[in-house]
Parts: C-alpha cells; structure tokens; sequence
C-alpha cells in the first residue's frame, strides 16, 4: 500500500480528479442544463400585462364583492368621476 494513496485528499485535488474522470459528451449534457434566459423585451412585457391583468381582477374584485354593486360598472367613466369628486371635490 501507498501512503499517497491513503491520504486524504483536498477539495480541490477531488476536483481535479473528477473533471479528469468526464467524457467530452458529459461535458456537453453539462452545458445543456444551463437554465433559459428570458429576453428582457419578453419579461417587460409578460410583468406589464400581468399587471393590467391584476389590476383589472382586483378592481372588479373590490368594486362587485367589497362595494356590493355590480362588477361590470367599474368600467364606467362616470364611476370613475364619481369617485374622483367624492375624493378631490
């Protein structure tokens, strides 16, 4: 028996070990499971209409159910005016 071969070995000494054991296929697998990047263009505009989306849900949500009136008036524009004088006038 080598005494080398007893010793424990350091991190970096497994690295090496290891990265010398992969095949250049394994190497490749490796880059694959790279995560996607999102185009910055495409998550602007996902954010942007999610947004919308949530904003028109909670507004439906709270002007049908919390002020018990129908849902569909808060598309309105004289709602709106209605609660921009109760609020500024």
């Amino acid at each position: 028996m080598n005494t080398e071969e007893n010793k424990p070995r350091l991190r970096s000494q497994k690295k090496a070990v290891k990265s010398s054991n992969t095949t250049g296929e394994q190497k490749n697998k490796k880059k694959k499971k790279n995560k996607r990047k999102i185009n910055p263009l495409v998550f602007t505009l996902m954010f942007i209409s999610i947004a919308i989306i949530t904003l028109i849900i909670g507004s439906l949500i709270g002007y049908g159910v919390l002020g018990e009136e129908n849902p569909l008036e808060v598309f309105n524009v004289e709602t709106w005016m209605h609660m921009y004088n109760l609020i500024f006038g």
